[in-house]
């Protein structure tokens, strides 16, 4: 549609509006492009955001299926006093709690306490879900150093910066 309009408006010598659609296109287009594989790894990813100052908190979770993009959502919290760590380990009991599918892994920004007892979580969780499907693949919580997943894992601290400094 935004290129039949583009086409069009030449016609009604609306030069401004075609260059305008012509750049919504091209955006669209980039956007696209950079949702359509962002791992070559091919399993289930949920990628763990996080940027704070003082007590507020963003975290961003970008949910790779297949390796491909195929949601981010955002959560915003206020007069979080608890270390990192902490709230990062709650955050993550609370979104799979609230009904997230648990993927093959989890990448997270820094390490939690307890990452094995919650990737424990996730695998029964994830089993329940399947109910009997076959076996199914153990959860694996990382905090990547280097390497793709670790780019991932930066993208998704850029992408919480940005919320909140939009918020």
């Amino acid at each position: 549609r935004l290129r039949t309009r583009m086409k069009d408006a030449p016609a009604r010598t609306e030069f401004e509006v075609a260059a305008a659609i012509r750049d919504q296109v091209r955006g669209l287009e980039v956007t696209l492009e950079e949702q359509r594989v962002v791992s070559d790894n091919f399993s289930d990813q949920d990628v763990v955001g996080f940027h704070r100052e003082g007590i507020a908190l963003e975290i961003v979770v970008m949910s790779i299926r297949g390796g491909k993009l195929s949601g981010n959502r955002a959560f915003s919290f206020t007069g979080q006093e608890f270390p990192d760590a902490e709230l990062l380990s709650s955050f993550v009991g609370l979104y799979y709690d609230m009904g997230a599918p648990p993927p093959d892994e989890v990448l997270l920004p820094l390490e939690i306490d307890d990452a094995a007892i919650k990737a424990e979580w996730l695998t029964e969780r994830r089993a329940s879900l399947a109910m009997g499907l076959g076996r199914t693949r153990k959860v694996e919580i990382l905090v990547p150093q280097r390497g793709d997943r670790r780019r991932l894992v930066e993208l998704a601290a850029k992408n919480a910066a940005a919320r909140f400094a939009s918020r």
